[in-house]
């Protein structure tokens, strides 16, 4: 497991400006804001031992910084809710994401990675380190 970390970090700050083009395609809906918090949803799939960071968002203002993820599918038996995810959040740096602050997390209802954050542009990426074969999640970034 260690290894995948590791891997997903390197890939993290060495991901191609590929994964930036992409962001255009990201399957983010449109931010909503109700009472000053905007809420963003992503979604994708991580192949097994895979990362995404295909997804980016901007903070407008300071404040908390709250990330959920939940799975939606995996191609594997058994149930999804034990499954373990990297969620990590970074700022763009020249075509990779740089971590800020990253968690081996299970899919659940309550924020799994929360923080403050400054005005600018973020990045969030999802990795496998389980390596059990693809996933699909959807990732709810919610900030004021």
């Amino acid at each position: 497991m260690a290894y995948g970390i590791w891997k997903f970090l390197l890939q993290t700050v060495a991901v191609s400006a590929a994964a930036i083009a992409i962001v255009g395609c990201s399957n983010s809906s449109s931010p909503s804001n109700t009472s000053g918090v905007t809420t963003e949803t992503f979604s994708g799939t991580v192949a097994s031992a895979g990362v995404d960071t295909s997804h980016t968002f901007v903070v407008t203002k300071s404040g908390t910084l709250n990330v959920k993820v939940t799975l939606t599918q995996a191609t594997w038996p058994g149930p999804l809710t034990g499954t373990s995810l990297v969620i990590s959040i970074g700022q763009p740096f020249n075509s990779g994401c740089l971590t800020i602050q990253s968690v081996v997390t299970r899919p659940g209802n309550a924020p799994q990675l929360s923080g403050s954050a400054n005005p600018g542009a973020y990045c969030l990426g999802v990795a496998d380190v389980e390596d059990r074969g693809a996933v699909t999640y959807t990732v709810t970034v919610a900030h004021t």
